[in-house]
């Protein structure tokens, strides 16, 4: 274009937003040779350089256009998205400021100012300029997702997802903002709704790898194992450097019961990130499941070098005592248990925790309930010993159970977690009681029996029972779903199938039935199902107390049968609860307890075979005597 040509400034603007970046800066410039102080041709050139990503030119005829005409807050807009790409902050947030002030009702610019606030770390004050963005103009989508992705920060989840759903109106297509609205569902625990929000997210081809991982996050939250392992699996095929995938697949993998597998998915995350703590405990909880204790503890020990207070870790450790027979060492670190995964002792209005550090002679004392109905029942035999040091007691603890507990002593108030604690001197947990009494292998207090069946159920249960020459055995094979390692105690009737077929009236011992396991319940037909006719433990009890002998996994059952005093025999993992120990076929805790160990980890096929076996013999002897 010769020089002396002079183009339009209309038609230079033409050519700017038509993209034609060249020609329209050789316009402007001419044109500036003849108007050096025409505020918008500065203004214009000046923003065509920034797009050009030549800052420093662009801010410097900007600075011009506002010496010569301080009263442009869109340059002053324009400036400040210059100096917060070259991370000026500060000179950024002034600019957004004038801008402000010059048009008080500037959603762009308050948008703009909030991503600076936020930035600088200003959370409050950013959420705010959002928040005037959003005001000033109700139609900001913009402006509502990053209102929504300070909330998320600030792990204020609900109203993130107000946010995020307010973006989405806007604009229903916003992949960013329903990406946020996944992570918010997923922090509010609302997992099948993110799920479909992530799987809702893939259908539009978005599965980077960092979404792919969130998105097995998710299905670990939802026990979906298999279904996690392969999205890890899909993330590392684009990012196989990243640490945080391999982590996941190792949690995946161990939860799958491919222990050996998931170590070396630890071993490499760790081999990329040496310094995260969260990796060590998971690998040691892996050497756990394998029966490697001490590759285990060392583990946990480093875990806790990195990051000193580490609930889990410091938990894990007490728990390889306690399952080693090392009461004294365990104990304590048991103590953690009110911090893991942030869980907090529950706390009381009055009294002072008690864990043994005085007498409690002639004090009243509440012990409280926690974890599930089988710890409550092992560890219940406490109040008796607090009871025999003087203390007047009151036990509170789930409503289910307190017909069965009012059988442990006449004196022993017991109450249901429902109402108001009373008032009392001292209280404790109820699993801190062995911390109390310094409880060791020799002085664990295992009574044949302390709990027993009412009578008027006994007589009601003689009458449900249907009548039969043959022994009765009472089973369990399940137990709760929501329990955090129900996947390692639990196990489907058909694998109980060898037991059945044997000339015995089976009853099932537990309340609920889950869907896979009906077709096998109803095949058998010397497998009686009570369901809902068990309405609470002191019915379950009744039940047992018919029964000749009780199979269960590792659940409330046997702690019942043991309370009661009745025979049982316990399947258990190859990495079993403390309580149950190692190596050994007995419980110091139940005299009539025999226990069934897997032999190698997720082999519940050879613990049945066991069980039958012994059956067998169990039967025969019980026929000749």
């Amino acid at each position: 274009m010769p020089p002396t040509m002079l183009i339009p400034l209309e038609t230079a603007r033409a050519m700017h937003k038509q993209g034609r970046l060249e020609e329209a800066e050789a316009a402007y410039r001419s044109i500036r040779v003849l108007q050096p102080d025409n505020t918008k041709v500065l203004t214009l050139l000046g923003s065509l350089l920034l797009q050009k990503g030549e800052r420093k030119e662009g801010i410097a005829l900007l600075d011009k256009s506002l010496e010569l005409q301080p009263d442009q807050p869109e340059v002053y807009n324009n400036k400040g998205i210059a100096l917060q790409e070259m991370k000026c902050f500060t000179e950024a947030l002034e600019c957004f400021e004038h801008a402000i002030t010059g048009k008080p009702r500037y959603a762009a610019a308050c948008n703009n100012r909030g991503l600076v606030l936020k930035y600088l770390g200003k959370h409050e004050a950013a959420i705010m300029s959002f928040e005037d963005a959003v005001r000033f103009d109700p139609g900001y989508a913009e402006a509502c997702y990053n209102l929504a992705n300070t909330l998320l920060a600030l792990k204020r989840f609900s109203k993130a997802l107000d946010a995020f759903d307010k973006a989405l109106l806007i604009r229903p297509a916003y992949l960013e903002a329903q990406r946020g609205r996944a992570a918010a569902l997923s922090e509010l625990k609302r997992y099948p709704e993110a799920l479909q929000a992530y799987d809702n997210l893939l259908a539009h081809r978005i599965n980077d790898a960092e979404f792919l991982r969130q998105r097995g996050d998710l299905q670990l939250k939802l026990k979906q194992y298999q279904a996690a392992l392969q999205s890890y699996h899909d993330a590392l095929a684009m990012e196989p450097e990243n640490p945080s995938i391999h982590h996941g697949c190792g949690i995946a993998l161990n939860k799958t019961g491919q222990h050996e597998k998931s170590v070396q998915a630890y071993n490499r995350a760790i081999s990329l990130k040496p310094d995260e703590a969260s990796m060590y405990y998971n690998r040691g909880v892996s050497h756990k499941n394998l029966g490697r204790y001490q590759k285990a503890l060392l583990d946990f020990e480093t875990a806790i070098l990195l990051r000193p207070n580490y609930p889990d870790a410091h938990f894990a450790i007490g728990d390889i005592k306690l399952l080693s027979g090392k009461f004294s060492e365990g104990w304590p670190l048991y103590q953690w248990r009110f911090l893991k995964e942030n869980k907090k002792q529950k706390s009381q209005r009055n009294g002072t925790l008690w864990l043994g550090q005085f007498p409690i002679e002639g004090k009243t004392m509440l012990i409280h309930a926690e974890q599930g109905f089988g710890d409550i029942i092992q560890f219940c035999r406490y109040a008796m010993l607090c009871e025999q040091a003087g203390a007047k007691v009151i036990l509170q603890t789930y409503r289910p159970l307190i017909p069965l507990l009012e059988t442990l002593s006449e004196t022993i108030n017991i109450i249901p977690t429902s109402e108001d604690a009373p008032s009392c001197d001292v209280h404790a947990p109820v699993m801190s009681l062995p911390l109390a009494f310094s409880t060791t292998l020799d002085t664990i207090p295992a009574y044949p029996a302390y709990l027993s069946a009412l009578p008027e159920k006994l007589r009601q249960w003689e009458e449900k029972i249907t009548p039969s020459d043959r022994p009765k055995i009472g089973i369990a094979w399940s137990g709760k779903e929501s329990y955090g390692n129900d996947h390692r105690r639990s196990i489907e009737l058909a694998l109980f199938e060898k037991l059945l077929l044997i000339d015995v009236d089976f009853h099932v011992m537990q309340k609920d039935i889950r869907e896979h396991d009906t077709p096998i319940l109803k095949k058998h037909p010397n497998l009686q199902f009570h369901g809902e006719e068990l309405a609470d433990f002191s019915d379950t009890a009744a039940l047992a107390e018919h029964m000749e002998l009780i199979i269960t996994v590792d659940t409330s059952i046997a702690h019942l049968a043991g309370a009661l005093g009745k025979p049982f025999w316990i399947l258990l993992p190859f990495d079993p609860d403390f309580r149950w120990m190692i190596e050994r076929e007995d419980s110091p805790w139940y005299p009539t307890a025999r226990l069934f160990r897997q032999k190698v980890p997720d082999d519940w096929q050879g613990v049945i075979d066991s069980v039958a076996v012994s059956l067998h013999a169990f039967l025969s002897t019980s026929r000749r005597l």
